[in-house]
């Protein structure tokens, strides 16, 4: 009995290791508001859960993860120019 297995049937373990991770409906970074509400069960710490997850459903219908969100606020507070440090520049790790 010859089994072959074509490359269209094979199972690629790999293929959506590039995307963000998701818990359930949510972002996967909606799981530290979610911890602290579970550890520490008061009104604020609800209304922090929402907030956080009504963020990251915005975020995820416009494309967007935290990650993404923080780099887009980054470029509008400090500019698309990237200043050299004096000092800073390239290092020898290994003497």
């Amino acid at each position: 009995m010859n089994k072959k297995v074509s490359i269209q049937t094979r199972i690629s373990y790999w293929a959506h290791s590039a995307r963000h991770f998701m818990l359930g409906p949510f972002d996967g970074y909606a799981v530290f508001p979610l911890t602290i509400f579970m550890l520490h069960i008061k009104l604020w710490t609800f209304v922090v859960l929402v907030i956080a997850l009504t963020l990251s459903i915005f975020l995820s219908r416009a494309g967007y993860n935290l990650p993404v969100l923080l780099r887009i606020l980054r470029v509008s507070i400090g500019g698309r120019q990237v200043k050299r440090v004096p000092g800073l520049g390239f290092r020898k790790i290994w003497r």
